[in-house]
């Protein structure tokens, strides 16, 4: 066996094992079947993310990071932020002019690769798509309306 194919084995049984040991599971709503909206407020509600997003992108994403000491999970993957936009909505923040019309769009950003996603969301059935943040590290979720 080579040793990059031993390393990368290694790579992703460390992060699957990381993974593992993380809390609370927020797969059920990535089946895109809820607003935006109640997505995010749950999980305001719950304490899960900050109250303030840590940015908002041109097209009024809003991008919101789990809270200190919160471990959340995605498709067993360790959440490293949760995204959502609503157009008109006031809890969400909104940006004028903007890159593309807003649209209803919801999701997490997760630590594991695309693929890995991929074959996850294949798994429950969800409609979710997945788009590459960092290759092999970071993926997003999306759910679009």
């Amino acid at each position: 066996m080579k040793l990059s194919h031993l390393l990368r084995r290694a790579v992703i049984g460390t992060t699957l094992a990381s993974n593992a040991i993380y809390g609370h599971e927020i797969s059920a709503d990535l089946d895109c079947h809820v607003e935006p909206q109640q997505f995010i407020q749950q999980l305001l509600a719950n304490k899960e993310i900050g109250p303030q997003p840590l940015k908002v992108s041109d097209n009024s994403v809003n991008a919101y990071r789990p809270r200190h000491k919160q471990s959340l999970t995605s498709l067993g993957f360790k959440v490293q932020a949760v995204f959502g936009s609503f157009p008109d909505d006031g809890s969400f923040n909104q940006t004028s002019g903007g890159n593309g019309a807003p649209r209803q769009v919801y999701g997490v950003v997760v630590m594991a690769g695309e693929e890995a996603v991929r074959e996850r969301l294949r798994q429950t059935g969800s409609p979710a798509t997945v788009k590459m943040v960092i290759p092999s590290i970071l993926s997003a979720v999306v759910c679009e309306k």
